[in-house]
């Protein structure tokens, strides 16, 4: 799982930092494809196991459900308010970055990114709660690296910053960045989970494997 966890880290050329469930299932593809036959076969069969999370309305039996879960049980807030802050952390662009203070007290996503990896490792823990941390940790590693999810100007993340992108008008900024931006990145050619793979240098893939 280690090496699973190191890929997602790896997993995002710079054309594709974007994430709606397109880009999250990209990010998980990627990884998987570099991901070693014993993780890629315990990642499945943890899948195989997702009933346990007693979510029928939000599956995650295939890989591209899996990575946007976390997305989906929002709409669930009488079982998952705790994690609504959990996607996000507001940094603020115009002050120099300080992580002792970026996240005082772990609801924020880049500490749940560490969390979630502790308790997917953790084998004494009950396979539920390490499914469902393996579902957090696919999600949150793509909402990390969407510029929008970490970087704020008093804007929420650019929620508030009225944007359009072609024949697509009332936008925010924000939403760009979640879904079309994304959809054009990953789509243009040379498009795909392992066109975009390539895009990471050699020494990058390989520090992953050691």
């Amino acid at each position: 799982m280690r090496f699973l966890i190191i890929l997602l880290l790896l997993a995002l050329p710079a054309p594709a930092r974007a994430w709606g469930g397109f880009g999250h299932q990209t990010v998980a593809e990627i990884a998987m494809l570099q991901a070693r036959p014993a993780t890629r076969a315990a990642v499945l069969e943890m899948l195989a196991r997702e009933a346990l999370l007693e979510t029928p309305e939000c599956p995650a039996r295939t890989l591209a459900q899996a990575a946007s879960w976390a997305d989906c049980v929002r709409r669930a807030p009488d079982r998952f308010s705790y994690a609504s802050t959990w996607h996000y952390q507001n940094v603020d662009v115009c002050r120099p970055f300080d992580a002792a203070s970026a996240c005082r007290d772990g609801n924020c996503v880049s500490a749940q990114v560490e969390r979630q990896r502790r308790l997917l490792a953790d084998a004494a823990l009950p396979l539920r709660e390490r499914v469902q941390a393996l579902l957090f940790l696919l999600h949150f590693v793509g909402d990390l690296h969407q510029p929008l999810h970490v970087g704020d100007r008093g804007d929420r993340g650019g929620n508030e910053v009225p944007a359009s992108y072609g024949l697509i008008p009332g936008r925010n900024l924000h939403s760009v960045w979640d879904g079309p931006l994304a959809e054009r990145g990953i789509t243009a050619p040379p498009a795909g989970a392992a066109a975009l793979l390539a895009e990471v240098p050699a020494a990058e893939r390989a520090a992953a494997a050691a």
